[in-house]
This record gives C-alpha cells, structure tokens and sequence, in this order.
C-alpha cells in the first residue's frame, strides 16, 4: 500500500433461506488486516450479487477523493495492484469520459463477437480504455456510481438493459428465458455507459473503463510467462463457474515493480465494443430499442 492507509470491507451474504455459513463469517472475522481499518459486515437478508456490488460501497459525494476497490471473492490480487491503481487514477483524473479504472487483463473479449481483444502494445503506455467494463478488480469513479445506484434503483423494474449488437445482450436474453437475469448485474452498468440518455447528461456518449496494460509491458520485457498479472481470476467453483478449475495464480501475479508500468500516456489508445482503436468522441454505432 506504499505506506497508505487503506481500510478493508468484507461483505458477506445470506443464502436463499437468509442464512449465513458460519466458517466464512469465522475466517473473515480472523483475518488480521495491518494496512488500516478492517470490518466485518454482515446483509440482514439474502441480497445475491447485485448487493454485493450496488449495496455496500456508496461514495460521499461525487467529489470524494475516497477511492473503492472492489473485489469478488475469486480474485487474487498482485501487491503491487494497488501502486498502479493510485498512479492511474491520479493521471486520469480529469477525464470525463471514465466510468472507472480495473486490475483486469486476462480473460478480455470484444464484446461485439466473443473473440479475443488484442490490446495495443507496449509503446501505448500503461493503460488504454475500452468501452466495456472490467470487473475484476474494479474501482469505479465516485459520481459515475452514485449516477449508476440512482439510475438503476428508479428504472429497474421497467427497462431491459439491452445493447444491440453486443454479445453480452444476447446472454441476458439467455438468461431472461432460464430465469438467471439475477447472475448478471453487469449487464445494467454496460448499458447506463452506453447510453448518456440514461444517465440523463450531454456528451461524452460513451463511458470508458481504464485498463492496465502491465501484461504486454512485462511480457515484452521477460520471456517468462509469470508475473505479469495484477490481478487473475481464480474460477472457482461458485455463481460462475460450476467445475473444478481453479486457476493456479500465484506465479502469474505481478511480484517485481517497473517504473513503466506507471508511464501512462495523455492520449491512450481508445477501443470500441468491437475492439476497434478510434479517435476519442467516436464508439461504435448501437440503436436504442428503449425509447
């Protein structure tokens, strides 16, 4: 934490029946955090995953310098996430376009067809933006949250979060049809990015997450394969994932500190949902079908 105090929040569910499991509130209670305040809470009923991420974190004021990581249980996290983290956010902290910054660099899609995005190289600098978000280590901005927690408690029981043209639209409509729409609360934050109407504001049209490109840096400057990751999903068994797969993660993590992976540029590279590098102010073209 480079000598910050950073306080930690573990936020546990409920079951279906509102129950809570007994070892995980024991191993969350035990845990002794040395980097500043650590808590403990627990949901007074079931919440599932839209709590977990719309119901715990809520900024101060859209102004706040207070900055929110937020981690699902699956993650592991390199130590040095939290340096590039800061450095990134301070850099970008004018833009206006930002939904928010994410640890996230394995595992990305273009979200127009399912097929691998290739992010830009080393020589773009340390992060570029894409137009889909990264939850996997997630921070959004202060105001773009408290826009997307207001939003989405007054339109939640009459709009569908549909984006034509993107491949995540097509699993919520699967997810509609087998009564799953509750596994998929990313779905509502892509569309309100997507859309300044339903964030009620005149341009930037289009919200952009920040992304580290630690990965391509490291990759290009050691021919081994580990340690390149801020942070690496474990796919454990769980809302997710139902086999056995977990990811080994602690080699592929991020154990030495370059002074590039902190040498961001002024202009990054700006990606569409189709994985396309535009000039800022364009994206790519969807309809509105919730007029």
């Amino acid at each position: 934490m480079d000598s910050d105090s950073v306080a930690l929040e573990i936020w546990i569910d409920r079951d279906g029946r509102d129950d809570v499991d007994e070892r995980t509130l024991l191993a969350a209670r035990s845990f002794r955090w040395r980097q500043g305040r650590a808590r403990v809470h627990v949901h007074r009923q079931h919440v599932g995953i839209y709590g977990q991420w719309m119901a715990t974190w809520r900024p101060r004021g859209p102004s706040t310098s207070e900055t929110a990581l937020l981690l699902e249980d699956d993650l592991s996290v390199s130590p040095f996430a939290y340096r590039w983290l800061r450095a990134a956010r301070r850099f970008y902290a004018e833009r206006a376009d930002l939904a928010g910054f994410t640890l996230q660099s394995e595992g990305l899609i273009r979200a127009t067809d399912n097929a691998p995005f290739e992010p830009p190289s080393p020589g773009a600098g340390a992060a570029y933006l894409y137009a889909l978000v990264g939850s996997w280590g997630f921070a959004p901005r202060a105001d773009v949250w408290i826009g997307f927690q207001d939003w989405y408690a007054r339109v939640r029981r009459r709009l569908r979060p549909i984006v034509p043209g993107l491949i995540m639209s097509r699993w919520y409509e699967g997810f509609e049809r087998a009564r799953k729409t509750h596994t998929m609360w990313t779905i509502w934050f892509i569309y309100y990015c997507s859309s300044s109407r339903g964030r009620q504001q005149v341009p930037p049209a289009q919200l952009y997450t920040v992304y580290n490109n630690v990965h391509g840096i490291a990759a290009a400057a050691a021919t081994s394969v580990d340690g390149r990751y801020l942070c690496v999903n474990r796919r454990e068994p769980g809302l997710h994932y139902s086999a056995r797969q977990t990811v080994s993660s602690a080699r592929r993590l991020l154990r030495t500190w370059r002074t590039d992976f902190a040498a961001f540029n002024s202009t990054p590279p700006v990606f569409n949902y189709a994985g396309e590098q535009i000039q800022p102010g364009s994206t790519l073209a969807v309809a509105d079908k919730n007029r």
